[in-house]
């Protein structure tokens, strides 16, 4: 789970892969591919202990696109 930023909306995911690119001497960029899960109130549920569920079946981006689950940190 990520917490959400100025909107207050939380996202769940799974990370996917990990990837170090190393360029010259000690530069590197680390890569993030990422699978998010639709957070609309009808994809998700609260059972009775309090235990949240995502529906893990639908992904966040309508159109699914896999350049979209990239995180780059430098």
């Amino acid at each position: 789970m990520a917490h959400g930023g100025r909107n207050g909306v939380d996202y769940y995911g799974v990370l996917d892969s990990v990837v170090e690119l190393v360029y010259g001497e000690g530069m590197t960029v680390h890569l993030f591919k990422c699978r998010w899960f639709d957070t609309r109130p009808q994809s998700m549920k609260t059972d009775q202990y309090g235990i949240l569920s995502v529906n893990t079946a639908t992904s966040s981006y309508e159109d699914d696109r896999p350049d979209r689950a990239l995180i780059l940190f430098g």
